[in-house]
């Protein structure tokens, strides 16, 4: 089931750049002045539940899973974010977990990818590849790092659009700790 987040924010599209503004938490930017031609006043984003996937690999029937969430536009429910847990089975990984955002198209890739759980320290998600789809970014997810999301209330995601604007997207972590026992 979709969760609203409570605030109001402007947006548009341009060229498939995201550029937004808010007075409040559900989306936020630091640019000076609006560069986008046109505002849609009152859009919301909404939250999916994260919800645990399962889907068989290989002929063996094992089960690869993952937590996951998606934030959406709530008028046309176009995906904005959406956020993958998975085992990280690639050798030589530096933790047991990954985190996978995925990010729409525009985003200034040299300025990077943030993300920060409550008001603890931030953290740079290292850009990975994109597609049709939009951009990809991952970051190992630590031990110290799964506890901070299952404690956690705010999961945000920060980047800056190609023409400057610095853009911040709350995803909720309610109910990520009960997921993510059922995926280890």
């Amino acid at each position: 089931m979709a969760q609203p987040l409570t605030s109001k924010l402007g947006a548009c599209v341009m060229v498939g750049v995201l550029t937004a503004s808010s007075g409040g938490a559900a989306l936020s930017q630091t640019a000076k002045r609006p560069t986008a031609p046109a505002k849609r006043q009152g859009t919301k984003l909404v939250s999916s539940n994260w919800l645990l996937a399962c889907k068989p690999i290989g002929t063996d029937k094992n089960l690869l899973c993952q937590a996951t969430q998606t934030i959406s536009f709530q008028k046309n429910r176009q995906t904005l974010l959406a956020l993958v847990v998975t085992p990280w089975k690639q050798k030589n990984a530096t933790s047991p977990f990954v985190l996978r955002v995925q990010l729409p198209h525009g985003v200034n890739i040299p300025a990077g990818v943030r993300i920060q759980i409550d008001d603890k320290p931030v953290q740079s998600l290292i850009v990975v590849t994109s597609s049709a789809a939009g951009l990809f970014a991952r970051i190992g997810l630590s031990r110290k790092l799964a506890s901070s999301m299952e404690k956690g209330a705010l999961l945000k995601i920060g980047f800056s659009s190609l023409n400057g604007n610095k853009l911040q997207i709350p995803a909720t972590l309610k109910g990520f700790s009960s997921v993510f026992a059922k995926l280890q």
